[in-house]
């Protein structure tokens, strides 16, 4: 069996805070910044970065995002985004992404 690069998979931590953006949201926990943001109602590019800033760059994704409703709900053990097409489930303790 193949041994995982520990340094690759490990929990970033308890959501410390975050912002909403006008195409979703970007947080922090204290080794980590994350976002989650919406291309199109069905797409959803997430990030994470351990600097100051994000490398925007990205093989997978080659368009500009669009501008349109994303509903933000704040739940006491998570953050919820919805799209016309996307609920995006954002759990606070840990940090968990989780896409319906």
């Amino acid at each position: 069996m193949a041994k995982r690069n520990a340094s690759l998979n490990r929990d970033i931590g308890t959501l410390l805070e975050f912002t909403t953006t006008a195409t979703g949201i970007e947080g922090a926990t204290a080794t980590a910044r994350f976002k989650v943001q919406f291309y199109r109602p069905q797409v959803v590019r997430v990030a994470f970065t351990t600097t100051e800033t994000f490398d925007d760059f990205s093989y997978a994704t080659v368009v500009q995002p669009e501008v349109f409703p994303v509903k933000v709900e704040e739940q006491a053990d998570r953050l919820v985004l919805r799209s016309a097409a996307l609920v995006v489930n954002v759990a606070r303790n840990p940090v968990r992404i989780s896409f319906q």
